[in-house]
């Protein structure tokens, strides 16, 4: 197991007309003193000691006010820092754009022909790992979710599908089998150079047919239990490297419960993790269903390495030209919420 810790660190934005530089000031490898001349002119040599005079130099950037961003330190493990719009490597700042797929634990236990999982991990997993690096070789992140958490209900077996809930808190209240199978994806995802965001799909704690089902939101015992599970899991995967973050409650169901109350539950989540994995990025959306058009300042939560999400699918009714639409012409603009109808 790594210990680390945490200081928070001031970096200005920063501007040039460098090509390929970032955004912030910085202090890359290949910056050095001798070079200060020119090296000083580039973002990604701003923050070196050497160039902290930068402002009388010619055509030195422009800067916007400090932007404060977590810097891992004692950290053994390869984490992403959220800089404002930007996600740094704990080990070098270099800025990482993540682009990749979904993966779902039910998908490797239930559809997936021959998969065995606990029996057969290694030649599975990886056999999974080598197709998604065939076919989506540009791929570096798995958004796995693989937390299937009062997900699904007995009697609903055949069409919720997998769960992984039980009532052993010695197992962060999940199943054995489910840890198992948890364990060699993200290792062998992580061994294989891949990014992981760890995230919880949780139907019913999520809200899906409250007050028929108790809820996080309104039960005190799911509530406990579900921050519980997450404690187990961030202080099972600290050690792991590329672990780019855990997604606390993937696309809230819930339409009754305030915007307030839900990131209030997020905070809660992130308090968790950030406890055992400080370095992790925390991973939180808008209720329902991380829609975009819920996405403002009322989800922002007093913290840093937050990663915001939300969904943006193709609007199939004004791609397809739906005459049926009312005062409608195409092209044309439109508030996201009436062009993107959908039943949920």
């Amino acid at each position: 197991m790594s210990s680390s810790t945490n200081r928070l660190l001031a970096l200005a934005a920063c501007t040039s007309d460098k090509t390929g530089d970032v955004t912030y000031s910085a202090c890359a490898t290949w910056c050095k003193p001798e070079a200060k001349q020119y090296h000083c002119q580039y973002c990604k040599c701003d923050f070196c000691d050497f160039c902290q005079h930068r402002g009388v130099l010619p055509a030195a950037p422009n800067r916007a006010p400090a932007i404060i961003c977590p810097v891992a330190i004692f950290s053994s493990v390869l984490r992403l820092t959220a800089c404002g719009n930007e996600l740094l490597r704990s080990d070098n700042r270099h800025p990482v754009l993540l682009a990749g797929v979904n993966f779902f634990l039910e998908w490797m236990l239930h559809s997936h022909p021959d998969y065995s999982v606990v029996v057969h991990p290694d030649v599975s997993v990886s056999d999974d790992i080598r197709l998604l690096r065939r076919h989506v070789p540009s791929a570096n992140l798995v958004r796995f979710v693989g937390v299937l958490w009062k997900d699904a209900l007995p009697e609903r077996a055949s069409v919720d599908g997998l769960e992984c809930s039980n009532g052993d808190a010695s197992t962060g209240f999940l199943d054995k089998k489910c840890l198992e199978s948890m364990d060699s994806f993200v290792a062998a995802a992580t061994n294989a150079g891949l990014w992981v965001i760890i995230t919880a799909r949780a139907k019913y704690a999520a809200g899906w047919g409250y007050p028929t089902q108790p809820d996080a939101f309104h039960d005190a015992v799911i509530r406990e239990q579900f921050l519980q599970m997450w404690h187990f899991l961030s202080q099972r995967y600290r050690s792991y490297d590329r672990i780019a973050g855990y997604e606390i409650m993937s696309e809230p169901r819930t339409k009754i419960v305030p915007q307030k109350v839900v990131m209030e539950l997020m905070q809660a989540g992130c308090d968790v993790v950030h406890r055992n994995d400080i370095n992790a990025l925390c991973v939180v959306g808008p209720a329902p269903y991380y829609k975009a058009w819920n996405f403002d300042e009322g989800i922002l939560l007093n913290r840093p390495n937050v990663l915001y999400t939300m969904d943006f699918f193709v609007p199939e009714s004004y791609v397809m030209s739906d005459s049926s639409k009312s005062n409608v012409t195409f092209p044309g603009d439109f508030v996201c919420n009436d062009v993107y109808d959908t039943w949920w």
